[in-house]
């Protein structure tokens, strides 16, 4: 849902990405804020006619390492992203958009004409929500804002590897294999490698 906090998550997961890479960003609003110095930002302008899905196909021609689009809404917008994920460009392409769901998101992607076998090109769908949560202390409800299921995608199936307060299936999952064999990693070594990390945060 709106300020769900969509933006800020991926501004935070980009702490994660090394410094020397090249990103592309386009945007309606700038709103992505990154520490990259290599990074190039390309905004969208409706009074002299620059769309989105534009500056979305012309990252084809700058090889970028990785490549954000600020937030999908329309047809042209979803043919233009699927265009570049199944070019195979660059490292990694992000982008946001407005669902309840994995299963939403996917419902919404095939309803703007995305086929079954084009989505298989998306790794992984993270669904962060901005909700009420009573607090017993104060006696108020506070607004919270949390990821509440992480899937990953196989054709028009979505299988959910994280559920808020649910279950946790991320290391049996296919992408967690995939993320192993990306690093040359075992399994048993990159949980190993991940709970450093966790470590390195918490003394942060």
């Amino acid at each position: 849902n709106t300020a769900s906090g969509k933006t800020t998550t991926l501004n935070s997961l980009f702490s994660f990405v090394s410094q020397t890479d090249r990103i592309i960003i386009t945007e309606e609003t700038p709103e992505i804020n990154i520490p990259h110095s290599h990074q190039l930002r390309l905004v969208a302008n409706r009074y002299l006619e620059i769309e989105l899905s534009e500056l979305v196909q012309d990252t084809m021609r700058m090889r970028p390492d990785r490549l954000i689009v600020g937030e999908v809404r329309r047809k042209n917008e979803f043919e233009a992203l699927f265009e570049v994920l199944l070019s195979g460009q660059a490292r990694g392409s992000y982008a946001t958009m407005h669902a309840q769901s994995a299963r939403d998101a996917l419902l919404r992607m095939n309803n703007m004409g995305i086929g079954s076998t084009d989505m298989e090109s998306i790794d992984c769908l993270v669904i962060q929500k901005r909700m009420q949560k009573y607090d017993p202390e104060t006696k108020k409800n506070i607004e919270v804002r949390r990821i509440v299921e992480i899937a990953e995608i196989t054709g028009m199936e979505v299988k959910t590897i994280y559920e808020l307060h649910q279950k946790d299936e991320i290391y049996e999952s296919s992408l967690f294999g995939k993320i192993c064999d990306d690093f040359s990693f075992t399994k048993e070594e990159m949980i190993d490698y991940l709970k450093q990390r966790e470590q390195l945060i918490a003394l942060e």
